[in-house]
C-alpha cells in the first residue's frame, strides 16, 4: 500500500553532504511613459503610364499605432499637372478604412495610358476627417504618372537647402532660401515647371516663411533656375525648422526626377530643451543598483545632466545622442524624490525634469537551504528562520493550523509567518518527508512536526504536531538524541527520519516495514511510550565505521561512510540498495554491520555526494562522475534505457555505467525526485533526466529523457535558467 502512495509523491530535494540553498528575487514593474495620440499619414506613389490598358497606382496610408476599432479617413484625388484624361479624378471625398489591429491600408487610383511623349504628370491625394482620436500627420501624397514614351528622358529635379534665420526683418536677398531647380540637360525646347511650398515641415506658413507658388520657364538651351522663399527672422529660442517645396510639370518634354525637397531654417538663438527622467527597477531593494536615464530633447544638445535626490547631488552623466545615465546602489530604504537637470550649452537652454519617486525597499530574505515533501516546501532563510508553504492538512507547515499557504494572493512574503522554533532558536538544516518536516537547530537539537502516524516525529507517540498553535515554539519538544548528543545531518523518507549524530553514528525512527530503520526488524520506532530515540540503538554501520552524509527514499536509507564507501538498507524491490538482488536489508537479524556489503561502485574512487528518492539512488564520485541504480522504468538512472540496475548480479561495480553528462562535464551536486534526477555541473548549469510528464526536467516539453539511446550527454540540454 505504501509503495502505491509513494509513486504519487512530489519531488523532494536532497544535495551532497548537506542541503543547498536556493535564492530568488522578484521582478519589479517599471514606469512607462504615456501613449501618444495616434497619427495617420499618406505616402507618395508613382507608376509608368503604359501604352494600353488602365493601371492602378496604390498610395500607402499608415497609422502610427494599431487601434482596437476600425479607423476611417476621407480622401480626394485632385490634378496638379495631370487632368481627367490622365487619371481618375475624385473631387467628392471617398472613405478609406484601416481595420482594427492593422496599421496600413491602400488607396488605389486608376491611371489611363497614352502614347504621347508629354512628360510626367502629377496629382495629389489628400486625407481629411480622420476618426475621432486620430490626428493627421502627412495629409497629402503626390502621385506621379511617369511618361514612358520615347522622347521623355530629360528630367527636372530640385535640391535641398539651408539658411540661418537671423534676428530681425527678413533674410537679405543674397541669403534667402533658394531652391535650385535643374534640368538633366539643356532644354531642347521651352519647358515650364510649376512649384509650390508645402506646409508639411515644422516651419509655420506666414510666421516663419512666406508661402509661394509659381512657374519656372526654361528657354531652349537653359538648364538651371532658382525658387526663392522669404524667411522671417526672430529671436525665439526654438529648434531647427523645415519647409518643403514640390515641383510639377506644366509643359515641355521633360519628366520629374526629384520632385520634392526640404529647406532647413537654422535658428541662431539658444534652443529650448526638455528633460525627461526614468528609472528602473522601481521599486528597488537596498544595495540594488538603480539606473537613472535622462533624455534631453533635442538630441543635438551636448554637455551633462546632474541627478539629484531632493537637494543632494547624486552624480552627473554625459549626454550621448540626447541620453545621459547615472546609477547608484547607495539609496536607503525609503522613498526618494529624484530629478535630472540639463546644464545647457552655447546653443541649448538648460531644463529640468519632473520629479519621480524612487521607492527603495529593504532587502528581501534569501534562502540558504530548501526541502520539499509530497505537496509542501520549506526553506531556511538567511536569518536562520524557517518558512513553509503548500499543503497543510497534517500541520506540516508548522504554523499552528491546517490552512494551506501559497495557494492564494496575499499569503506569501511578509504575510507568511515563520515557523516558531522556540525562543531564540534558528535552523541550520532542514528535511521534508511525505507530510512531515524536521530541522536541526543552531544548538544541534532536532525538532519535527506534521504527520506522525508511524512515529516519524520521534516523540514516542503518533499525534500530529504543528496543526495547533499550542504545539509549536517552546511547547514543541526536541527529539531526545541522548545526553550530550547533537545532530549534524538529517534526512526524511516518506514516513521515517534519520540523523547523523556528532559522533558519526546514525539513528532512525518512524515507519519500518521494509527495515529502513536499519535495526534488524520491521517494528516502527518512536510511535509509543518508551520508544523515544534516546532508547534506540544506532544503526550498525560496521566495525569502526561512521557516517558523513545520509539520504532516504520511500522505504530505504543510504549513507556515505567515513572511508568514502556507501551502504544502503531497507526496501529493495527495484534494486535500490545496489547489492545485485532484490532482497531487503535491515529487516532481519544479521543483515547489518559487517554483514551489510558496501555498494560496489568500482575501484579507485570515493563517494562525495548522494541522493535518493522513491526507489532509486544516485551518487557523485570523487572524479565528478555520477552513477545511479534501482528503479529505471522512466529513465531516471540516465543510462539510455529502462532496465533496472542493482537488482541482479553483474550489474554493479565496473559494469554499472556512469551517467553521460556531456563532453568534459562533471557534477558538483545532485538531487533525486520520485522518478527523475538532477545535477549541478561544474560549469554551473543544471541537467535533469527521467520522468517529465509535468515538465519537471525543465526542458520546455513533457518528453522523458534518459529512457532511450541518444538522449543523454551532449544531446541532453541544460535547463535554461535565464541570463
Amino acid at each position: 500500500m505504501f509503495r502505491r502512495i509513494a509513486t504519487t509523491f512530489s519531488t523532494g530535494l536532497l544535495l551532497m553532504a548537506g542541503l543547498v540553498g536556493i535564492s530568488s528575487s522578484s521582478a519589479q514593474p517599471m514606469l512607462l511613459p504615456p501613449v501618444p495620440r495616434p497619427a495617420i499619414s499618406v505616402g507618395d506613389a508613382s507608376i509608368p503610364e503604359g501604352n494600353v490598358g488602365n493601371r492602378q497606382v496604390y498610395f500607402t496610408v499608415t497609422l502610427s499605432d494599431p487601434q482596437l476599432t476600425n479607423t476611417t479617413v476621407k480622401y480626394t484625388a485632385i490634378p496638379i499637372t495631370g487632368s481627367a484624361t490622365d487619371f481618375q479624378v475624385r473631387t467628392v471625398p471617398a472613405t478609406l478604412t484601416v481595420r482594427a489591429g492593422l496599421t496600413k491600408a491602400f488607396i488605389s487610383v486608376l491611371v489611363y495610358p497614352d502614347t504621347v511623349a508629354d512628360g510626367d504628370k502629377s496629382f495629389a491625394v489628400t486625407l481629411s476627417a480622420p476618426s475621432s482620436g486620430v490626428s493627421l500627420h502627412r495629409s497629402t501624397g503626390i502621385g506621379t504618372i511617369i511618361d514612358d514614351d520615347p522622347g521623355s528622358d530629360l528630367t527636372v529635379s530640385v535640391g535641398d537647402v539651408a539658411a540661418v534665420e537671423g534676428d530681425t526683418g527678413t533674410i537679405p536677398s543674397a541669403t534667402m532660401v533658394q531652391f535650385p531647380v535643374v534640368l538633366s540637360g539643356p532644354a531642347p525646347d521651352p519647358i515650364t515647371v510649376g512649384y509650390l511650398t508645402r506646409g508639411n515641415g515644422t516651419a509655420t506658413p506666414f510666421t516663419d516663411y512666406t508661402p509661394k507658388t509659381g512657374l519656372l520657364n526654361f528657354a531652349a538651351g537653359t538648364f538651371k533656375k532658382y525658387v526663392t522663399i522669404n524667411v522671417a527672422r526672430d529671436v525665439t529660442q526654438e529648434p531647427d525648422e523645415t519647409l518643403g517645396l514640390t515641383l510639377y510639370l506644366v509643359a515641355g518634354s521633360a519628366t520629374l526626377g526629384r520632385a520634392e525637397s526640404v529647406a532647413v531654417i537654422l535658428p541662431d538663438d539658444p534652443v529650448p530643451t526638455t528633460t525627461s527622467l526614468t528609472s528602473g527597477p522601481n521599486p528597488s531593494t537596498v544595495g540594488q543598483y538603480v539606473p537613472f536615464t535622462a533624455a534631453v530633447s533635442p538630441s543635438t544638445a551636448t554637455g551633462s545632466v546632474e541627478f539629484y535626490d531632493g537637494l543632494t547631488l547624486l552624480g552627473t552623466g554625459t549626454l550621448v545622442n540626447g541620453i545621459a545615465t547615472y546609477q547608484t546602489g547607495a539609496l536607503l530604504p525609503e522613498d526618494h524624490t529624484i530629478t535630472a537637470t540639463y546644464t545647457g550649452d552655447t546653443g541649448h537652454m538648460h531644463s529640468s525634469s519632473d520629479p519621480i519617486t524612487q521607492t527603495v525597499l529593504p532587502a528581501p530574505r534569501a534562502s540558504t537551504q530548501i526541502a520539499a515533501g509530497s505537496s509542501h516546501t520549506c526553506a531556511i532563510l538567511d536569518n536562520g528562520t524557517v518558512k513553509c508553504w503548500g499543503y497543510n492538512a497534517k500541520g506540516q507547515l508548522g504554523l499552528g493550523n491546517t490552512d494551506p499557504r501559497g495557494d492564494g494572493p496575499g499569503e506569501m512574503g511578509d504575510n507568511l509567518p515563520a515557523v516558531d522554533l522556540g525562543t531564540g532558536r534558528t535552523a541550520t538544516a532542514i528535511t521534508a518527508g511525505y507530510q512531515h518536516t524536521c530541522v536541526i537547530l543552531d544548538n544541534g537539537t532536532v525538532k519535527c512536526w506534521g504527520y506522525n502516524a508511524f512515529g516519524q516525529l520521534g516523540l514516542g507517540d503518533t499525534a500530529p504536531l504543528g496543526d495547533h498553535p499550542a504545539y509549536m515554539g517552546d511547547n514543541l519538544p526536541a527529539v531526545d538524541l541522548g545526553t550530550g548528543r547533537t545532530a549534524t545531518a538529517i534526512t526524511a523518507g516518506s514516513f521515517h527520519t534519520c540523523v547523523i549524530l556528532d559522533n558519526g553514528t546514525v539513528k532512525c525512527w518512524g515507519y519500518n516495514a521494509f527495515g529502513q530503520l536499519g535495526l534488524g526488524d520491521t517494528a516502527p520506532r518512536g510511535d509509543g511510550p518508551g520508544y523515544t530515540v534516546v532508547g534506540f540503538p544506532p544503526v550498525d554501520l560496521g566495525t569502526g565505521r561512521t557516517a558523513t552524509a545520509i539520504t532516504a527514499g520511500y522505504g530505504h536509507t543510504c549513507v556515505i561512510l567515513d572511508n568514502g564507501t556507501v551502504k544502503c538498507w531497507g526496501g529493495n524491490a527495484e534494486g535500490e540498495l545496489g547489492l545485485g538482488d532484490t532482497a531487503r536489508r535491515g529487516d532481519g537479524l544479521g543483515e547489518m554491520g559487517d554483514n551489510l556489503p558496501a555498494v560496489d561502485l568500482g575501484t579507485g574512487h570515493l563517494i562525495v555526494g548522494i541522493a535518493a528518492r522513491a526507489y532509486h539512488t544516485c551518487v557523485i564520485l570523487d572524479n565528478g562522475t555520477v552513477k545511479c541504480w534501482g528503479h529505471n522504468a522512466i529513465g531516471q538512472l540516465g543510462l539510455g534505457d529502462t532496465a533496472n540496475r542493482g537488482d541482479g548480479p553483474g550489474e554493479m561495480g565496473a559494469s554499472l555505467p556512469a551517467v553521460d553528462l556531456g563532453t568534459g562535464r562533471t557534477a558538483t551536486a545532485i538531487a533525486a525526485g520520485s522518478s527523475h534526477t538532477c545535477v549541478i555541473l561544474d560549469n554551473g548549469t543544471v541537467k535533469c533526466w527521467g520522468y517529465n510528464l509535468d515538465g519537471q526536467l525543465g526542458l520546455g516539453d513533457t518528453a522523458n529523457r534518459g529512457d532511450g539511446p541518444g538522449e543523454m550527454g551532449d544531446n541532453l540540454p541544460a535547463v535554461d535558467l535565464g541570463t
